[in-house]
């Protein structure tokens, strides 16, 4: 009996022994993770050097998830892939995706360090490192964090992801870049843009006013086989010299196709629609001369034929209506070419990753 006691005497003992560990291994690891979310540092794992300032594989990896998306579209694009098993590491044409992710990431990222480290030597920024961007990530998130809390009025979004604040700041960073170099590498005069204007005339003309008959045909649900019949047959009523309107009437309340006639009047506007179908048919239009019939354009599930009823040439926009944008273009040709020349002279050193 006396045993049996000692023996949960012993157990009581042990059990306190051992809750006491976990209880302390609870706090350890509290104050491990307290630890890890104030511990706001990267790995600094160069995976390249441009002029001696490294590329960390973080900053790397960063911006290599932006292409990812871009890179897959091209091959989806370019090869006609769908869900391919194994994608990234398969040859299409000789191209594979992981290394063609790999050579845009770091053709993308070789600029954007360039663009820095001559931010930093025109003294528009101080320190370039990802660990210094990536704190004032943390410290640009906080601060809108207080800002909600005090009511106080933000701009853009509650939180920025790394991502987009990387896109931010880095934007920011360029256009103070480029309105530096705009007094000295990059200035511009008046006689330089005057000159692009009158070599590049053609790119400012204003868009013919255009009006034209649009006859389109449409096969009714179902009797998609038996449209293309009806279709054959209208191509050769029009290559006969018969009207739009003639058509619409001849095929009126028709079983197998729906045929109608709109008058449209095509001018300057067509140039910031985003309708596919609009510019589709004014280009078209812009090749005939009065009086003429475009060949059947297909567009979705819809056929049409465009004839040109009057031309109204609007001749060119002047100079001082496109000063501005030949201002930016030019601007913007002058300063790429500086960073590829910087890039070209540059000491880049790149490790295996």
């Amino acid at each position: 009996m006396k045993a049996k006691g000692k023996a949960k005497k012993w157990n009581k003992s042990n059990r306190k022994h051992i809750l006491g560990v976990i209880v302390i291994g609870v706090a350890i690891m509290i104050v491990v993770y307290t630890l890890s979310l104030t511990n706001r540092s990267v790995e600094n794992i160069p995976i390249a050097y441009i002029n001696d300032y490294p590329i960390s594989f973080e900053e790397y990896e960063l911006q290599s998830k932006k292409h990812k998306a871009n890179v897959y579209s091209y091959f989806v694009q370019k090869y006609s892939i769908d869900n391919e098993e194994g994608f990234w590491d398969t040859s299409f044409g000789g191209e594979v995706p992981s290394d063609v992710l790999k050579k845009w990431t770091f053709d993308g990222i070789k600029r954007m360090k360039m663009e820095q480290i001559l931010a930093k030597e025109m003294g528009l920024i101080d320190d370039i490192s990802y660990q210094t961007f990536v704190d004032s990530f943390y410290a640009e998130n906080e601060r809108r964090l207080e800002a909600i809390d005090n009511d106080e009025i933000i701009y853009g979004p509650k939180q920025y992801t790394l991502s987009v604040y990387s896109d931010y700041v880095h934007s920011n960073l360029v256009a103070e870049l480029m309105n530096a170099l705009e007094k000295d590498e990059l200035s511009l005069t008046e006689d330089d843009m005057k000159s692009y204007y009158e070599a590049h005339l053609d790119l400012f003309k204003i868009e013919d006013y255009i009006k034209v008959d649009i006859l389109t045909v449409k096969a009714l649900q179902g009797m998609e086989e038996e449209a293309e019949d009806k279709r054959l047959a209208i191509d050769k009523k029009l290559e006969n010299g018969e009207s739009f309107y003639m058509i619409v009437d001849e095929y009126h309340n028709d079983a197998i196709i729906d045929v109608s006639v709109e008058e449209r009047l095509f001018d300057d506007s067509i140039g910031n629609t985003r309708e596919t179908k609009a510019i589709t048919l004014y280009m078209e239009a812009d090749k005939l001369a009065i009086g003429t019939t475009s060949e059947s354009i297909k567009i979705n599930d819809e056929w049409h034929y465009v004839r040109v009823l009057t031309k109204e040439e609007m001749g060119y926009y002047t100079y001082d209506h496109v000063k501005e944008y030949i201002r930016s273009f030019l601007l913007k040709n002058k300063y790429d070419t500086l960073i590829n020349a910087l890039l070209e002279e540059a000491s880049i050193v790149k490790n295996d990753f």
